[in-house]
């Protein structure tokens, strides 16, 4: 009796963790391990199998999803068989009809899965540190890779071109040389020039899919149900790696988008994704399960990049004005520079724009609100030097 009551309290207990990690997307994690354990303890138990196969499906894992759905309708017929109605748990004749459903939902995704094209793009200049892990991660997903190079003097290109005669069983690789204009959006409609298939996995070379196996599963989704996306939103993890991987920031960016002719770049830095006659991309936002983890912000590169990206947003005001969108990227640059008057007046102007930042609202916030107390303890130091004179 104490066995099969401690047995009881086992499955209720993961029934409960289950249920919690379900209702808060951020703790997956969790609720995978949860749920593979929990098909470890119970192997008999087809409700944890028909959870931990929902939990490969949310990671766009849909042929192991469906091996282990298949897995949990075994389990009910043999337990139903030999009248194991522990075993049944809570796993009734109702949710093996919805199990059957989903096994064809998923099965209709998993064709899709072969059938889609997809070609990784990057530009880079002097990336030879970078550039042969970037093709390491970007092959695991793609069926062609355009590599674009903007004036490289190191061994950049030789080395992708190493890769590529070396490397077996690799996409087909395209090296173009670009000459560098000052304008990021050149270079990379340069790529999307030579780019075909069905979609584009734009990455830069200091950037890591962190689940790279997850791109194609998640791209055959759409296609399959959502045939409408054209584009997707990742959730980009800006993170310090000369600090032991600090996370700097959070925000989200496109870096999945649909090939086509129409769609292209605009701006000098901070590009942007647009079509050509203007009309807003049909994106989805999937920043918890498509998470990038982007070095290029550490702190022996950060300030040189962010005086780069001011010069270039800088040249683009001076050719085209300043417009809605500029206030932010001028906000986040002079608040690094440690210019505070600039940055709190451009912070400011960013919180009353009209144009919003998924993911970062409350950036510009943080900035005007740190630059008002850097400017107030300035203040405060000059008062009491002047006093003290």
């Amino acid at each position: 009796m104490e066995q099969c009551t401690g047995r009881n309290h086992h499955i209720e207990s993961y029934r409960m963790q289950l249920q919690y990690f379900a209702q808060h997307v951020e703790n997956w994690q969790e609720r995978l391990e949860n749920a593979r354990q929990a098909v470890r303890d119970f192997p008999a138990m087809p409700e944890f199998h028909a959870e931990y196969a929902q939990c490969l499906a949310w990671q766009f894992d849909y042929p192991a999803a469906r091996q282990e759905l298949r897995e949990a309708l075994r389990c009910f017929a043999e337990a139903t068989a030999r009248g194991d109605t522990a075993s049944l748990g809570i796993f009734s004749a109702r949710q093996c009809v919805y199990c059957q459903d989903q096994l064809q939902r998923w099965q209709r995704i998993v064709r899709a899965m072969s059938g889609i094209r997809i070609t990784a793009c990057g530009i880079m200049r002097n990336e030879e540190q970078a550039v042969t892990g970037w093709l390491d991660a970007v092959r695991s997903y793609s069926d062609a890779i355009v590599l674009v190079d903007t004036g490289s003097t190191d061994r950049t290109v030789s080395l992708a071109r190493h890769w590529q005669q070396e490397t077996v069983g690799v996409p087909p690789l395209t090296i173009r040389s670009c000459p560098w204009t000052d304008d990021f959006s050149v270079a990379r409609n340069v790529a999307l020039e030579i780019a075909d298939g069905d979609w584009i996995a734009f990455m830069d070379a200091d950037e890591t899919v962190q689940s790279p196996e997850c791109v194609r599963g998640l791209l055959a989704a759409i296609e399959t149900e959502q045939p409408e996306v054209e584009a997707v939103f990742a959730g980009l993890h800006n993170v310090d790696e000369d600090q032991d991987e600090l996370e700097i920031q959070r925000a989200v960016s496109v870096r999945l988008f649909r090939c086509h002719p129409a769609l292209r770049y605009t701006g000098r830095v901070h590009e942007v994704l647009q079509w050509a006659d203007g009309h807003p991309l049909e994106a989805i936002v999937e920043e918890q399960r498509l998470q990038i983890r982007h070095t290029g912000y550490s702190s022996r590169r950060i300030q040189s990049k962010i005086r780069r990206n001011l010069a270039l947003l800088q040249r683009e005001i001076a050719e085209t004005g300043e417009q809605p969108r500029h206030a932010f990227y001028l906000a986040n640059c002079y608040f690094v520079l440690q210019d505070y008057e600039k940055a709190l007046y451009y912070a400011e102007k960013a919180m009353a724009s009209p144009v919003k930042y998924i993911g970062m609202e409350q950036e510009a916030a943080c900035w005007a609100a740190q630059s008002r107390a850097q400017l107030a303890a300035e203040a405060g130091k000059a008062h009491k030097i002047k006093k003290g004179l």
